[in-house]
């Protein structure tokens, strides 16, 4: 009798710990990957690169005012100031412009040998002055 109580205390333990977290249910949860921009950092702007997809990864650049916090699936309350994303079809992404107006991709039809999203060239535009999110 004392095995049963045991056996069903253990049962109920484990499942009071496992069944009932607090962390959110993410299917696919985005990579997230802070490209440090000392330019764009020094006027409070910060510049990601996010991955999502469970097969099909796409890739955009984020834009946001202020550093965000993202949380386990990749996922942050503030809305990005600009947001693109790219696009296969249009060749390698070999420089990001950023100014007032919105974030272009520059696309190669070749590809560098050590060719990275994460250490794309970024190019800032304008001072930043009129930016509202």
């Amino acid at each position: 009798m004392n095995k049963i109580f045991i056996l069903l205390y253990i049962f109920l333990v484990f499942l009071g710990t496992s069944a009932c977290t607090k962390k959110p249910d993410c299917f696919t949860a985005d990579s997230i990957k802070e490209m440090k921009i000392m330019s764009l950092n020094k006027k409070g702007y910060f510049l990601f690169l996010r991955t999502s997809g469970f097969q099909e990864k796409i890739h955009f650049y984020e834009l946001f005012k202020d550093s965000p916090e993202f949380d386990v699936c990749g996922k942050t309350l503030s809305q990005p100031v600009f947001q693109i994303s790219l696009d296969d079809s249009e060749g390698f992404p070999i420089k990001l412009e950023i100014s007032e107006d919105g974030m272009k991709t520059i696309y190669s039809s070749t590809q560098k040998n050590d060719f990275n999203l994460e250490s794309i060239d970024v190019e800032i535009q304008g001072s930043f002055k009129n930016i509202s999110n």
